[in-house]
């Protein structure tokens, strides 16, 4: 999917993203990340809508009993949208769960995109809440704390910041 300022380059049929450039950046995300660590996969791919103005297409994921215990009792509809002249993308999905099926909680879903770190290394949330970000290898090299997704920066390639605690939920 392209419209002249963002390219999103998805696998059919699973729906996996597997790059999105930016202008002149050819893909944003960090290239490190396998196949399989880019979230669920489907197996049905249809286009939903296309004009000169907008695109959007759908990847789906069928539930069967067959498939095991382990494998969350949803049909999922993955969607993305483009919109011609705007600088980003839409994503959202469609939940189905049948009456007869095995009961399912579902407190949360999200999405998420790794950033290659070789260029997104400040973040900005808000005035107020604003970083330089550690690389992975900052984290590796870190001690982790109560819980795996905080971790205390000991050995950081830049100084500044040694001796933060760096969480996944921080900001």
């Amino acid at each position: 999917m392209d419209n002249g300022i963002v390219k999103l380059r998805l696998i059919n049929p699973t729906g996996l993203i597997k790059g999105i450039s930016y202008n002149e950046v050819c893909n944003v995300l960090e290239r490190s990340f396998k196949e399989s660590q880019r979230g669920l996969e489907c197996s049905k791919f249809r286009i939903i809508a296309k004009s000169d103005d907008k695109i959007e297409v759908s990847f789906i994921k069928t539930w069967n009993v067959s498939l095991g215990e382990n494998v969350v009792p949803l049909h999922i509809d993955k969607r993305y949208i483009m919109l011609r002249g705007v600088s980003g993308f839409y994503s959202y999905a469609i939940y189905e769960h049948l009456e007869k099926w095995p009961d399912l909680n579902i407190d949360e879903t999200r999405i998420a995109f790794k950033l290659d770190q070789n260029i997104f290394n400040y973040m900005a949330i808000s005035e107020h809440k604003q970083r330089i970000m550690p690389t992975s290898k900052d984290r590796d090299a870190g001690k982790i704390l109560g819980y795996k997704e905080a971790v205390l920066l000991t050995n950081t390639s830049d100084p500044r910041l040694k001796g933060e605690v760096d969480a996944i939920d921080d900001l």
